[in-house]
């Protein structure tokens, strides 16, 4: 990608998005002006998102971005569920800056948005804000959110968000919450089997973990995704069997 130096992160969906020497890049998809990037359809070439410095943390989905700048959230493009975190369910063209303290991680997905930032219990408190019909929001309830909500997450490092559910890395342990394949849960449950979890990364139907040495990962199976030489599908975390 010419013009792109210095590059610490990027994020894709419709769009994407790169840090670059400590500002932010985005391109493709803009018909919710999730690039952040004026307000043409197609933004064809990587465009520096004005209003933004020191950035560093990005996510992107499907019409919706978020990153990290100068210590604080922003978030911006398709908000009808609320996921940009304003209080409203107005799109925003532009970086809209989000009622969190020193927010250190942060994801967003189709239809809601998840945090880690300083909260009543301490730092490492995760927040989730948006869409909340299959609980992806974690706090208890099927209840959309249109600004940050705090849910029973404390000591957590990284969260990662997918469409109807999301996972938090804390305290050494990985924490989910949301759709499964039975009923959904509406508060963050622990991952057992897993100690020394530093990262954690959601997919439509699956989720890994680094966990200690070891990469560990759960869900659909069917085409080998859990990376454990069979095709089973399992709702525990499998070691990821990597060549010698």
């Amino acid at each position: 990608m010419s013009g792109l130096t210095d590059v610490r992160a990027v994020a894709v969906g419709l769009t994407t998005c790169a840090i670059s020497s400590g500002d932010l890049y985005c391109w493709g998809n803009n018909l919710n002006g999730q690039t952040g990037a004026g307000t043409d359809p197609t933004i064809p070439t990587p465009t520096r998102v004005s209003g933004l410095s020191d950035v560093t943390a990005v996510s992107t989905s499907h019409t919706t971005t978020c990153a990290i700048a100068a210590g604080s959230a922003y978030c911006w493009g398709n908000n009808a569920d609320g996921q940009v975190g304003d209080g409203t369910t107005t799109n925003r063209p532009t970086p809209t800056r989000l009622d969190l303290d020193s927010p250190s991680s942060i994801s967003t997905s189709l239809y809601s948005t998840c945090a880690v930032a300083n909260g009543s219990g301490g730092s490492g408190t995760v927040f989730c804000w948006g869409e909340n019909g299959s609980g992806q929001l974690g706090d208890g309830t099927e209840v959309s959110r249109q600004r940050p909500t705090p849910i029973d997450v404390r000591g957590a490092t990284q969260v990662s968000t997918a469409g109807y559910a999301a996972c938090a890395a804390a305290s050494g342990s990985a924490y989910c919450w949301g759709s499964r394949s039975t009923l959904p849960d509406h508060a963050p449950s622990r991952i057992n089997g897993l100690s020394g979890v530093t990262q954690v990364t959601t997919g439509s139907a699956n989720v890994c973990a680094v966990a200690g040495a070891e990469m560990y990962c759960w869900g659909l199976n069917g085409k080998g995704q859990l990376g454990n030489g069979t095709t089973t599908t399992s709702n525990e975390p499998q070691p990821v069997r990597f060549p010698a």
